[in-house]
């Protein structure tokens, strides 16, 4: 049976969150855990989406996603272009 759950952590692009403070709560857990960090950006684009869908239709995928890596989304839309948090990246 497959597994539908989306990667722990990993919550669908939100214009409302505070993406420097999940940024933040994900570099604490990385450091507790020793797993990386794993920062996606978008909302609109079809391979964010697409990525979610073979996390979930992929059972190995994602558990090894949530055992080795922690996962944050960060909007990135009309409604919230987070542009003080994703000029601290590159392009």
């Amino acid at each position: 049976m497959r597994s539908r759950r989306i990667l722990k952590g990993a919550r669908k692009f939100d214009p409302a969150r505070d993406a420097a403070k999940d940024i933040q709560n994900a570099m604490n857990e990385a450091k507790a855990s020793g797993k990386r960090i794993i920062l996606m950006w978008g909302r609109v684009c079809s391979w964010c989406h697409k990525l979610d869908k073979f996390f979930v239709d992929n059972a190995d995928v994602n558990e090894f996603m949530r055992a080795h890596f922690v996962v944050v989304k960060v909007n990135y839309s009309k409604e919230n272009k987070n542009e003080a948090v994703l000029s601290r990246y590159p392009p």
